[in-house]
């Protein structure tokens, strides 16, 4: 299993849509696009891949941390032949240090890791840290999108919510929503067929001010 993960690792390296610190660029090529989507935490890229696939005129950045998992949307993507799906192997708090004169229309963070654990809060993914560089990646006119399996995640993301008085709109319950909600990652595939209900939230970072 090791060395299957070290081929994947070495040969995404290789790919033309994938960027890592190990293989940097700027992504300024992108403003060609009016729309511009950034996927946190694109475990296997499945989304991102589904994303971009559905709207050719929009550019899509899938980025997690492990190259290995992203070998498989990026294959995806290349064998597709989509010119808007790119990944990132980045931590998310390097994101700013790389990411620069690029603005998104969407954030998406899906079914992240809820960190359990009362030590965890400082690593979830809406933590007032990094909502901060949310904000900074995001349009004026941006919105973060949430879907998780977890109610621990999905009642501390609505905590967060109230915490800095953000507009949100709670899809969970609603028969309608954005259809890239219906974009299924490898994780949502195998907790819908165990039953698990998914939780849906929308919000953007206008009053967000981290003091």
């Amino acid at each position: 299993m090791a060395r299957k993960k070290l081929i994947r690792f070495k040969k995404a390296l290789e790919f033309n849509n994938v960027y890592a610190l190990e293989k940097l660029s700027d992504f300024k090529f992108a403003n060609k696009y009016q729309k511009k989507v950034l996927e946190i935490g694109c475990g296997h890229g499945l989304f991102s891949y589904e994303y971009a696939k559905n709207n050719l005129d929009t550019f899509v950045m899938g980025v997690d941390v492990k190259l290995d998992r992203i070998f498989k949307g990026a294959s995806l993507g290349l064998d597709s032949k989509l010119d808007n799906l790119y990944f990132f192997r980045c931590p998310v708090n390097f994101l700013l240090n790389h990411i620069i004169d690029l603005k998104f229309d969407e954030i998406w963070i899906t079914f992240p890791d809820p960190h359990a654990k009362l030590s965890g809060i400082k690593k979830r993914l809406v933590f007032d840290y990094f909502l901060n560089i949310y904000k900074s990646l995001l349009k004026d006119t941006g919105n973060v999108y949430l879907k998780t399996d977890s109610v621990l995640m999905y009642n501390y993301a609505l905590f967060q919510i109230n915490k800095f008085n953000l507009e949100y709109v709670d899809f969970t319950n609603l028969s309608e929503y954005p259809i890239a909600f219906d974009f299924k990652t490898v994780f949502e595939m195998k907790y819908l067929k165990i039953g698990k209900k998914i939780k849906r939230l929308k919000f953007n970072l206008k009053r967000f001010n981290l003091k």
